[in-house]
């Protein structure tokens, strides 16, 4: 472990709110190093020692005035060494060397700050960087599976689908289907609705007939909750639209992803 020493004795800032005529006499006094040090020279606030050295009482024109000298510590080879060197930065005076407080800072005990921060400061950047190349990755392969989702389903045309028996539209999934027969929820006006998608459902159970003085069910086809389930008790279908797999009798074999899928709304499959 090696140190550096920064020191700043020409800058003056006011750290003192209320006038005194007390006398400071020099490296007597110890205050906190000030944000824009650490922030210029990317030094850790634990690495940094400040004492006032010089005293100008309050005037008319301002308040008091302390003049402040900082030492500071950071590995060589660092980023705050190497603004420290670069801008000449780097010294000790004996009456440093001589104060107990900062040859106590100066050793900074087993485990330095400095080694501290350096370290955590490593291990954060490369779990931030992992983690945004996980972040990336994952979004380029839900990218290419939405992708090849879209593609797969405007140039396959399905053989078996789900129907409303309402209005006869059709869709591939039965969880979009029940959206249309069903309704979504919705907040509209401060009040909770069911958006229906489906007209005819709305006109055949008399739905709009009933809230036809509802604003939210003029404006957005939403019915007010509690809003009642469909009058027909099986407002979906299977249908196939191959016809080498319909027999005579206008049956057909449901495929098993078909019956899974239906059996997660329905109780039991249509006959």
């Amino acid at each position: 472990m090696s140190f550096i020493f920064i020191t700043d004795s020409e800058r003056k800032v006011n750290i003192k709110t209320e006038p005194t005529d007390e006398e400071v006499p020099e490296a007597a006094v110890y205050a906190a190093t000030p944000d824009w040090l650490c922030k210029k020279y990317k030094i850790n606030h634990e690495d940094t020692l400040t004492r006032v050295v010089g005293y100008a009482p309050a005037t008319a024109d301002h308040g008091p005035l302390y003049c402040f000298k900082t030492i500071g510590r950071a590995l060589i080879g660092s980023e705050a060494a190497k603004m420290a060197m670069d801008l000449g930065l780097i010294g000790i005076s004996e009456i440093e060397k001589k104060d107990p407080l900062v040859q106590r800072f100066l050793l900074g005990g087993p485990s330095p700050s400095t080694r501290l921060v350096l370290e955590a400061r490593r291990k954060t950047t490369e779990r931030r960087i992992m983690t945004r190349k996980t972040i990336e990755r994952e979004k380029r392969k839900n990218k290419m599976m939405e992708s090849e989702t879209v593609r797969r389903e405007t140039t396959e045309s399905p053989i078996f689908v789900f129907e409303c028996t309402y209005c006869g539209r059709q869709w591939k999934r039965l969880a979009i289907l029940k959206n249309h027969v069903l309704g979504t929820r919705a907040k509209l006006y401060r009040r909770r609705c069911q958006r229906i998608q489906c007209r005819k459902r709305l006109v055949e159970d008399g739905l709009l007939k009933k809230y036809k003085d509802d604003i939210v069910t003029k404006l957005y086809d939403a019915i007010p909750l509690p809003c009642p389930p469909p009058k027909k008790q099986i407002w979906a279908k299977i249908t196939c639209k191959d016809p080498k797999l319909i027999d005579s009798n206008g049956k057909f074999v449901i495929p098993k992803d078909i019956a899974k899928e239906w059996l997660r709304i329905f109780k039991e499959m249509p006959k």
